[in-house]
Order: C-alpha cells, then structure tokens, then sequence
C-alpha cells in the first residue's frame, strides 16, 4: 500500500552509531519507495474492520481499493455509502493500468481463471473484457499495463502463442495480440519480466525473443511490423536487463548492464544509432550502482532544473549524487559530500524541491546527518543547516509531498515551506521543524516527545489547514496529530486507538478522495483488521485557475507560455499539439509549481516551423491531484501564409453543432450559416484572437449540404 508518507522502523537501537542508523533509515527508505479546520477537527469513519487498501484513483471521484488478504475489488468516493465492494468472485491480481477513467486489470474468476477485466468504479461497470485464453487457468495477464496511442500494452499467456504483448481499449474487438516474438508456444519473457514503458511516441521493454541474446531492448510502435529488438547491448547471449527509464529532453535514459563496463547510465532516441553508452562512471567490469544487498542503491533518475539527478558510485568516492544532461561530458558528480569511499545515504526520493533548490538529507561523519541543498550544480551543491553544529547526532527525516509519477515532487504546504521531523541523538527526544530554504526561517515547530527518538509509524498530508501525521509522541503510540507551522497550533488531533500501546497505524492515501483525504487506521477493535476514515473539513486545495495561454514563432521554434493562479491542486501541465485543430497528441509536460500564487511558465516545441505544414494548434491539459482533468482554449500557431485571418472547421461533417476556431484577428468575425439555396440560417459573431466557438445548429432543418461564411469586420 502507498502512503504519502514514509514509514520510519520502530525499535531503533540506541547502541548503534548514527552512521548504522542511517544504513537502517536509508534501507527503510529504500523499501518504502519500491512499494511505493480548528485544532479539534474529528475524522470520520467509512469502512470497519474490511482492510481496505489503495490499487489507484479513478479521476471520476473514486479510489479504487483492494480488500488485504481476500484480494476482493472495493470502491469509495470517501463516504460511507459510497464505500462497497464491486464483485464477490473477483480475485485482484495486483496488475493493471487506466485507461480513460476506467481501469482496467487482471483478476480471477472461477469461470475464467484470471483474465482481463475493466471497471467504472460501478457494480455494472465492471465486466470481463476479454477471455484471452479460454479456460479455467486464464492468461494471467500481467507486467505494467502502459498506455500508447489510446491502448494499454499488457503481457499475456495462450496455448498457440505462450506469453507475448498484447494491447487493449477495453473492448473484446479492441484486445488483440500485439506480436509474436517467438513463434510458437515458447513466449517472449518470463511474466514480469518485460519491465513496459512507454514515453508517449514508443514503447521500450525487455525480450528475451532474439534466439542469440538475453533480455534486452525492444522498441515497437504499437503494431506487430514495428516492434523490434532495438540494441543488443551486451552481446553474447547475455542481458543487459534495462530498466529505471526516464524521459529526458527528447531522449530515454535508463541502466544497463554489459560485460565490459558493468550496470552504467545508457541514453536512447529511440534508434539503433542512437541507443549509447553516457558514461561509464566506475571505469571498468565494476558497476556504479550497486543492485545486491545490503544496501542496493535506488536507481531513480531524479528530474530536477532541466537535468537529472541521481546516485552512483564511481569506486572512489563512494555512493553520492550524480548530474547529466544525457551527455558524457555533462555527467558528473556534484558533491562528494562523504569523503572517502563511504557513502553519504541520500535518498532523492525523499528530498523536497522548493524555490529553484532541492533539499535533502546526508551525513558525513564530522557533521553527522544534516540537511543539505543542491541548484543541481557543483558549487551549488552544500550543507544548507547545521542543527546540531559539531555532533554526530540526529537524523532529519524530511516530508515531502510525494506524486508517483514521471515528474518527481508535488508542492510543499501552501508553495511556501515544508516539514521535517529531527530525531536527537541518544534517545533524546522528537521534534517538528519547518523550512521556508532559508537558514533563518528553518526553524523548530514543537518537541514532540522527549523519551526517545524514535517517530513511530510516520505518515502524513499536506493540505490548505496545516500538516496532518502520525507520530509516536510518547504517551499515545502512533496516533493523528496536525500543525499549521505554529508551536500552538501543533497538537494530537484524535486518540483513535486509546490505551492500546500500539497506536492507530494511520496511512494516508497520497491523493483526495471526492475532496476528501482518506486514510486506514485501527480504533483497536480487532487485532488483524484496519479500517478507513477521512478527515472532515474542506482541506483539499483548488484546482489550477489559467489566466492566459499564448503560443508564438521564435525562429523555428514555437514558444508557448502561460499564467496561472490557485493552483494547489494541479499535479502538471500536459503540451498537446494538433496539425487539424480536432486531433491532438501529448509531446511533452510540465510540472506545476502548486503555489497560491500567479506563476509562469514556458514550453518549447523545437524545429515545428520545419515541419513544412502552414498552422499548428496547441492546448494546454491540466491535470489534478485527485485525477481530474481539464482542457484549456486552443490556440493556433501559423508558421507560413498570407496575413488574412483564418477560420477553421473542426470536424466535418456536422450533426449537432458546428465547431471553428477564428485566428490571425483582432477584430470581430461575423459567421454566417447558408443552405444549398444561398440562404441565411444562422448567423453567429468570434470576437477575439483564438476563438472556439461551438455553434449549436438547434433547429434548423437537416440538409446534406450547408455553407459557413465569415467577414472580417474591419
């Protein structure tokens, strides 16, 4: 179950050093990732005792929730009766994708074995979109369920073809075998071995179907001519296992491993040619990320000021943080925070972006753990707060506002500072601290205990009132407490599981529910059993407001830029472009910012003005936290011409309204609507740059033929 907050292990030993306490802090946090109102405000209650756990929101106001150990699909929209379970014969095979508001999944049924099925978050809405392999034992479909050009892309095992890719729409018609690698019932890839991604344009997987070489990397476009082993990276017969893939300006990077350099930093476009080697950081067989045990390094590629962050070890300096640009020359190591061949225990993961800046924890032995920031250069890269100057002391356990996505980072509280705990060394107590990255304003909030430092099962949410968390404070286990950055406005909000000893083991779910904040608890009722609450209150922040969206020609490229105001709850600002104005593709992204305040922000589409078409169109898809999606105005682009304004058909033929967007104006357009006989029906009038207007036909009489007129007022 993912939680937006990290958990940190009860039962710390007080006898190890701090740089042991790290190693266990750091591995806590390694496993946490990979599994990835007024002082007197109340929660409330909405399932008891079913153990209810998170698989994925739906975008329409519902979470979509796994039943622990049963493994049955239940449903919420944060109330009570909006809480219940979809089907009774269902087991949930922990695989799955969305697909247009719907998900779309692996379960097993006792007449179909698992299967493919797909669900609305309703009891009707959720049915069997395939039997793939007919039968009681099922397909078994499986391996990451990514989205290409409106399918979901899947693994799935028949009788004729073993395990292959297949991709759906979720229709029977639409569900189709992608390609067969290996002819016959020998497959492709073990399950879950494919390791699927798909940057929007192609997707990259691992095969094993090329009879001379391991697991390595496939590229297809969708279609079975275009799915092909793309780079043998290491040859041989041997894997190169690719995996942790990035999309990084116009190219993927991702690690891979070959006999003479070891596991390193590989970079594709997604052609042959240009599937290389960035750099091979610890020269030589010897990897620079280390994938065994005890303290394997998390691969993540860390997008943070137009270049990506991460961490390896370059056999000299020991495990720290690494930049690149996708480049060899622009790959090296920031800081070797840790001198030695030590490492510092940076975990980017759990680092907080504010102000230009990341910030995070590391140690080195004669400062201890301490926070540090980074502007993702080399001079930039410092200890930015020294808690306790001099001392090999406490731990800072930073709170970032965590999104499970390509863009790493949600805002912090209110855009203006995060939260940190301080564990103090030898047992001596928890404290809340804030930062606004400044060293004066990175202050203590309220000791939370003073007993022993360890903080219980942490786990937390940002919303528009403050802070709300678990933490152990001593005298009440793991139980809810909430803080608006103030010492008295810092308190244990509810006792949900009171004289147990054991706290109420609150998670949170890392997005709203239906404008709610939902999270499991125990009220202590039954040993085994959790159950699901929300906290009362209007605390989810609201949804971006766009002010202006504008795209001009600078040269050969287009540049767009746009304001926004009130945007707390906006996860990203998704480009799409359009060659006839209806059809739209994603080509890039950008993360919001999710202050209160206007911010401001820019896109560049490279080399369009070389396309050789004569007028592009641009939109704007802002997408929310708690799923909801909205589509901004389309603004036109003309990269060649004539000066005259221009009016575009969007969608021909018409049957219940009339679709145009008027551009290359400033003055009115009247829009005037004939039959076949020259008459005039309708008439409508554009009034500004960029207008799309819908104009209903209402009733005027059914023809197969009108004419759309319009003058320029001017």
């Amino acid at each position: 179950m993912i939680a937006v907050g990290l958990i940190v292990p009860k039962g710390e030993n007080t006898n190890h050093s701090n740089q042991q306490r790290m190693q266990r802090i750091f591995l806590f946090l390694l496993l946490s990732f990979s599994l990835t109102a007024s002082v007197q405000a109340q929660v409330t209650q909405i399932s008891s005792n079913k153990s209810l756990q998170l698989i994925t929101h739906l975008g329409n106001g519902k979470a979509l929730l796994e039943e622990a150990g049963m493994h049955r699909l239940w449903v919420t929209d944060g109330s009570a009766a909006g809480t219940f379970q979809l089907a009774d014969t269902l087991v949930f095979n922990n695989a799955g994708g969305l697909l247009n508001g719907q998900y779309i999944f692996a379960a097993t049924s006792p007449a179909f074995g698992s299967e493919l099925w797909i669900t609305d978050g309703t009891v009707a809405g959720t049915r069997l979109v395939k039997d793939i392999y007919p039968g009681k034992t099922g397909a078994e479909p499986q391996d990451d369920f990514v989205l290409l050009n409106g399918s979901l892309y899947f693994s799935a095992t028949t009788a004729s073809e073993g395990r292959e890719l297949w991709r759906t729409d979720g229709t029977d018609a639409g569900t189709s075998l992608l390609a067969d690698l290996v002819t016959g019932p020998g497959g492709s890839a073990l399950k879950g071995r494919y390791d699927l991604f798909s940057n929007g344009t192609f997707l990259l997987f691992n095969s094993v179907a090329n009879s001379s070489a391991g697991y390595e990397l496939w590229r297809s476009d969708g279609t079975a001519a275009g799915t092909y082993l793309l780079k043998d990276i290491n040859p041989n017969g041997a894997s190169s296992n690719p995996s942790s893939y990035q999309v990084y300006n116009g190219m993927v990077l991702f690690w891979a491993e070959t006999a003479a350099e070891g596991r390193e930093l590989w970079r594709t476009d997604g052609t042959t040619g240009g599937t290389q080697l960035v750099k091979d950081i610890r020269s030589g067989t010897a990897s620079s990320i280390n994938a065994g045990f005890p303290m394997p390094t998390i691969s993540v590629l860390y997008p943070f000021n137009n270049r990506l962050l991460f961490m390896a070890d370059d056999g000299t300096s020991g495990e720290e943080i690494w930049t690149t640009d996708g480049t060899e020359g622009g790959t090296y190591r920031l800081q070797d925070i840790n001198p030695g061949a030590d490492r510092s225990f940076v975990t980017l993961p759990a680092s907080v972006p504010l102000n230009g800046k990341l910030y995070f924890a590391a140690y080195k032995p004669e400062s201890g753990s301490e926070l540090w920031e980074t502007d993702g250069t080399t001079a930039g890269t410092k200890l930015f707060k020294e808690i306790l100057p001099g001392l090999d002391g406490g731990i800072p356990f930073l709170m970032p506002n965590f999104k499970f996505s390509s863009a790493s980072g949600w805002p912090v509280h209110q855009g203006s500072f995060f939260y940190f705990m301080f564990g103090l060394p030898a047992d001596g107590g928890v404290e809340l601290w804030k930062s606004d990255g400044t060293d004066a304003g990175t202050v203590k909030v309220k000791v939370i205990k003073t007993s022993d430092s360890d903080f219980g099962n942490l786990s937390y949410v940002y919303t528009t009132a403050g802070l709300y968390f678990s933490v152990d404070d001593g005298a009440h286990s793991d139980e809810l407490w909430k803080s608006d950055g103030t010492q008295a406005g810092t308190s244990l909000v509810i006792d949900l599981n009171p004289n147990s000893g054991e706290g109420s083991d609150i998670s949170f779910f890392p997005i709203p529910v239906n404008n709610k904040y939902v999270f499991t608890a125990t009220n202590g009722d039954n040993a085994f059993m959790w159950d699901l609450y929300h906290l009362d209150g209007d605390l989810v922040p609201l949804p971006v407001k766009l002010q202006n969206f504008t795209a001009v020609l600078t040269g050969a490229d287009a540049q767009l830029r746009w304001l926004t105001a009130s945007e707390e709850n906006t996860l990203e600002f998704v480009v799409e472009r359009s060659e006839d104005g209806a059809r739209f593709s994603r080509i890039g992204a950008i993360a919001a910012a999710g202050t209160a305040t206007q911010q401001s922000y820019s896109f560049r589409d490279a080399g369009v003005a070389t396309s050789h078409r004569s007028i592009v169109y641009y939109r704007l898809r802002t997408k929310d936290r708690d799923g909801k999606e909205t589509l901004s105005k389309v603004v036109p682009l003309h990269l060649k011409g004539d000066a005259g304004f221009a009016v575009q058909l969007l969608g021909n033929p018409v049957q219940q309204e009339i679709r145009v967007l008027v551009s290359k104006t400033n003055a009115p357009v009247n829009l005037s609507l004939k039959d076949g006989a020259g008459r005039t029906v309708k008439t409508w009038q554009a009034k500004s740059e960029g207008s799309m207007l819908s104009l209903p036909i209402g009733n005027v009489a059914i023809a197969f033929h009108f004419c759309l007129r319009a003058k320029h007022l001017s």
